[in-house]
Parts: C-alpha cells; structure tokens; sequence
C-alpha cells in the first residue's frame, strides 16, 4: 500500500513539473503573442553581446513599436530583467534584454572591467547601434535604455 501511495506522489510530482512548465513557457511568450528571440551579437576585436528580443506579435516594418532595452546591474545576467520584459512584450512593446561584457554568455571586453563600463557601457553602445540599424519593427521616436535611469535613444 505504501508503494503504491509513493508510486502516484511521484506520478502525480512529475506531471505537474510537466504542466507548470509548459504553463511557463506559455505565460513567457503571452500564450504566442510575443517571440523570443536569442541572439549572439558580434562587436569589436572578437567580442559579442548574447540577449533575447521579446518581439509583440503584432510589432513589423508598417506597425512600429517602442523599444525598451533593459540593463540587468551587476553580479547578474539578462534573465533578471525577464519579468519586466514579458509584461512590456505583453503590452506591445518590444524589449532586448542582453548579459554585458563579463556576464553571463557574453564574452569578456577588450579592456579591464571597470574600463570597458567607463568606455562601451558593458555592451550597451553596440546594442543601441545594432537596433538602431538593424531591426526595422522599432519606433525610434519612442524607445528608451532602461538600467540605472532612463535616456532617449539616439535619432540618427
């Protein structure tokens, strides 16, 4: 008998690791309203940048959207910003999400640490340039960093 009980604890354990991941993955992408997006992005003297692009579903060329790019702060990555970014794509605002030199998958800079956050913004120059140029669904008008405060983007 007291098999038989551990047996569909287990059975039971597994199925909602199971349902609660699916679930995550749903809720994660607003039920398929917003595409995720992993990128690896190429900088200067064999560097990169990896992120995530939290695309709206309805966001292309003739319907623009806002763009949000998020700084995860130090000791962290860019899944810290996740929740902020799933609500944002939720609401029809596209974010990038990105680990800085040093963080996460992204690779070291060509400088010491302290120096390449004084001289590149531990990789937030060349992600504003990459989406500034590169996708072509963002409203430059109203996009914004968003890390320690707040600061218009360019306008080319």
């Amino acid at each position: 008998m007291e098999k038989k009980i551990i047996r569909r604890l287990l059975v039971v354990s597994v199925l909602m690791i199971f349902v609660s991941a699916c679930l995550s993955g749903f809720l994660q992408t607003s039920f398929g309203k917003v595409e995720i997006i992993n990128f690896k992005l190429p900088t200067e003297n064999g560097q990169w940048l990896s992120g995530q692009i939290f695309k709206p579903e309805q966001s292309n060329a003739e319907h623009k959207v806002p763009l949000v790019i998020t700084e995860h702060g130090y000791l962290n990555n860019k899944h810290m910003q996740n929740l902020n970014a799933i609500e944002l794509s939720r609401r029809g605002i596209a974010v990038m999400t990105f680990d800085a030199y040093y963080h996460g998958k992204s690779s070291s800079a060509s400088e010491p640490v302290m120096k390449a956050v004084a001289a590149n913004g531990e990789g937030m120059i060349p992600l504003v340039e990459f989406a500034y140029r590169s996708l072509d669904y963002i409203d430059h008008d109203r996009s914004v960093l968003w890390g320690i405060l707040w600061v218009e983007c360019p306008h080319g």
